[in-house]
């Protein structure tokens, strides 16, 4: 209506018939450390979650794909993992990583990332890779709250 009135059409405001707003709560996205899963999640015993103390959740759930360890050798551990960090290129990634920056991280590394949340009993996706590099594809579950 603005639009109409400043350029001379001569048109203005009578009433307002309806007016709807709605709001939310916004919580933005963060990537953080180890969170534990919900016990949903937790008790299909299908997702391994990488109990690391520091920010570099993606490197450690991104080596434990490439280096699948069997279940009843801690797999969780992410000493089982530090033998391969030196395999990712992680120059110009920040931690925790953004998911703004897991387009530079794929092709710098051929890999391809897919990025689930969780909530209210629900897998999300969050990010779908537009990367097809081929070498292989991962599925990482992040918990929003």
């Amino acid at each position: 209506m603005e639009e109409y009135e400043g350029k001379g059409s001569g048109w203005f405001i009578h009433s307002i018939q309806h007016l709807e707003l709605n709001t939310a709560v916004y919580k933005p996205l963060a990537a953080s450390s180890y969170i534990p899963l919900p016990k949903a999640l937790a008790s299909k015993q299908a997702i391994l979650n990488v109990q690391n103390q520091d920010e570099k959740c993606l490197v450690w759930s991104v080596l434990a794909a490439l280096h699948p360890i069997e279940h009843g050798h801690a797999p969780q551990r992410v000493s089982n993992y530090r033998l391969f960090e030196q395999e990712l290129n992680v120059d110009g990634i920040s931690f925790p990583t953004p998911l703004n920056q897991l387009d530079r991280f794929e092709k710098q590394n051929g890999l391809s990332l897919n990025v689930f949340g969780y909530e209210d009993n629900e897998v999300l996706p969050l990010r779908i890779t537009s990367n097809k590099h081929g070498k292989i594809f991962f599925r990482i579950l992040t918990q929003v709250f």
